[in-house]
């Protein structure tokens, strides 16, 4: 698996690791991000349940604390545990030729069908050669 990843990689820019979680570690972390942007959302999201529509609801009334929380998302304990697999981190090593450090996992977390993050989201990082989970 390592290998085709690298290739991707090297040939795309982005590899995708397949069945890397199963359904159960899945399904913490969604729970994870939800109570979280529920909380983020306060009384509204007493009237909306889906997590795109509280994300929604947080980017209309509050982008500065869906930014926030957004810039947050990469501490939950639930994601670095994700972060720190033996099948990532081996992929980021052989791709990137040295030691791994991970300074601020980050995740993507698009809203619906709008899958481009904002210019800072995508650029603002400390170093040239960084992975996205």
């Amino acid at each position: 698996m390592m290998k085709s990843s690298v290739a991707d990689f090297s040939a795309n820019g982005f590899c995708v690791v397949k069945n890397l979680l199963c359904s159960d570690s899945r399904r913490v972390i969604t729970n994870d991000i939800h109570r979280l942007v529920r909380l983020a959302v306060g009384p509204k999201a007493s009237t909306v349940d889906h997590l795109d529509d509280l994300w929604g609801v947080l980017e209309d009334n509050d982008p500065k604390r869906k930014s926030l929380l957004y810039d947050s998302l990469g501490s939950l304990a639930s994601l670095l545990k994700l972060f720190l697999k033996e099948e990532i981190t081996s992929i980021i090593n052989e791709i990137g030729g040295e030691n791994l450090f991970l300074t601020n996992p980050q995740i993507r977390a698009d809203r619906g069908c709008s899958r481009f993050l904002n210019l800072h989201q995508e650029l603002g990082q400390l170093s040239y050669l960084t992975f996205t989970v």
